[in-house]
């Protein structure tokens, strides 16, 4: 093998001699460079295959080039080791590829089915479906470094949801689901009643066994519990209820004037109070501003709160539920600003076609800067939608919505026309949890894949 390398190095020597280091007393010596490492390392474009859906509905690959040199290397000098740290995409071509490098000393690379080195030519197309070797001689034949380079790829799609299955809690109607604590709180209620709560760390599911709260009415309304400055609150007959863990509640104003909770962020607590909006920035005062307008929600809302793009100092409070008795059947959709103090409606797309459908159960979350809507079955316009079917999906803070069918962002297809009581949260891992009860009680959650290490 040294032969070889010799024979190479002596053909690439003659082209160096005009650069090569002369011995000052005789002029006809040649000084060969005794380095050898790898300083640069490239590869040329490539080629990607993708599964797509054309709009008639049929599955197709779609061939995209993948710029190498968006993709720059890592040479690892200490461990010897050749790679790049942001991923090729799903379903890159490494089978063939071309690189470019640039050393001091000549550069062979490994060939299994020689199992020996050959020199590395700027035409050689390699496989790198698997590390490979590639070795740097110095031009005196004293020295040598052997690398190890491979080519990461993306072996999932970034842009895909993941989702697993995993243990229920033993509620059988979940009513509220909260990231909580560091762990995920569900309240609900068991077949006769009685008001229940489990908790769980995020990473390995273990239910607790359900503790019935005896510190809340029957009647405390548990799907609008909101969390506010790490503490619950709830209202049950008028009277507001607050609680540090989710199992032991106390009264926190006895007035009897609170009707129900819309949403909380770090700044504030809102409720509708005897017929007028209002909120607290203590958990204890509340202040009125407008009497309830017509069309607001105060059935099945759903809420958010998060930061303007343009000005991460001012949070947006958007409301997405139904009006009392349901007028319009449609879900409307409020929001205000932290600066400002008036709630403004969302027009509605008057044909229909970008209006949030009409879920029964319905959730909203955000999530991804986007929200997401789904729930129970649900028709728009002459379009039947089956319970847990698939996402609609909101990019411009509701007011338009667009159903999301493109096979990456999904819903489980086991959930698929599952018609129980669920409840929903999005933890701060950036996983979705939906979480059903029921005779067939279980629980998925999932992330985007891009996501779950943000």
């Amino acid at each position: 093998m040294k032969k070889q390398w010799f024979i190479y190095i002596a053909l690439l020597s003659l082209m160096f001699l005009g650069v090569s280091c002369m011995n000052d007393d005789d002029k006809n010596t040649v000084d060969l460079s005794p380095y050898a490492s790898l300083n640069s390392f490239s590869v040329a474009d490539m080629l990607m295959s993708t599964d797509a859906v054309t709009a008639e509905g049929k599955d197709t690959v779609v061939k995209q080039v993948v710029v190498g040199i968006n993709y720059p290397f890592i040479i690892d000098q200490k461990n010897l080791e050749v790679y790049n740290p942001d991923s090729l995409p799903l379903g890159t071509d490494v089978t063939g590829v071309n690189v470019s490098v640039q050393s001091d000393g000549v550069v062979f690379i490994y060939v299994d089915s020689l199992e020996t080195f050959v020199y590395l030519s700027s035409t050689d197309s390699l496989n790198f479906t698997k590390p490979r070797r590639m070795l740097v001689q110095s031009l005196d034949g004293e020295h040598s470094k052997e690398y190890k380079v491979r080519l990461n790829v993306h072996k999932a799609d970034p842009e895909a949801m993941s989702w697993t299955n995993v243990v229920a809690p033993n509620i059988v109607e979940p009513m509220r689901a909260l990231a909580f604590g560091g762990k995920m709180l569900v309240l609900g209620k068991n077949p006769d009643g009685a008001l229940l709560v489990a908790e769980s760390p995020m990473d390995i599911v273990e239910w607790s066994e359900p503790i019935e709260i005896t510190t809340l009415p029957l009647s405390a309304q548990l799907s609008s519990v909101q969390q506010f400055n790490d503490v619950l609150y709830a209202v049950a007959d008028g009277v507001l209820y607050s609680s540090t863990d989710g199992f032991d509640w106390s009264t926190v104003v006895a007035d009897g004037t609170f009707e129900t909770l819309l949403t909380a962020s770090s700044e504030s607590l809102w409720a509708v109070v005897d017929g007028s909006l209002a909120y607290t920035n203590d958990g204890t005062s509340f202040a009125k501003t407008i009497a309830l307008p017509e069309q607001f929600p105060t059935e099945n809302v759903s809420s958010a709160v998060y930061p303007l793009v343009t000005n991460p100092f001012i949070s947006r409070y958007l409301l997405i539920g139904y009006a009392k008795d349901r007028t319009p059947a449609y879900p409307v959709v409020w929001s205000r600003l932290s600066t400002e103090d008036n709630w403004i409606q969302y027009p509605a797309d008057e044909e229909e076609a970008y209006r949030c459908p009409a879920f029964e159960n319905m959730t909203v979350v955000r999530y991804d800067n986007c929200l997401y809507a789904f729930g129970g079955k649900a028709t728009i316009g002459e379009t039947a939608i089956s319970s847990f079917e698939l996402f609609y999906a909101s990019k411009d803070n509701g007011l338009t919505w667009m159903p999301l069918n493109n096979k990456k962002v999904f819903i489980p297809t086991q959930l698929k026309g599952v018609e129980a009581p669920y409840a929903s949260a999005v933890d701060d891992e950036n996983r979705i949890w939906i979480i059903v009860g029921g005779d067939n009680a279980t629980v998925w959650h999932a992330a985007i894949n891009r996501l779950l290490y943000n």
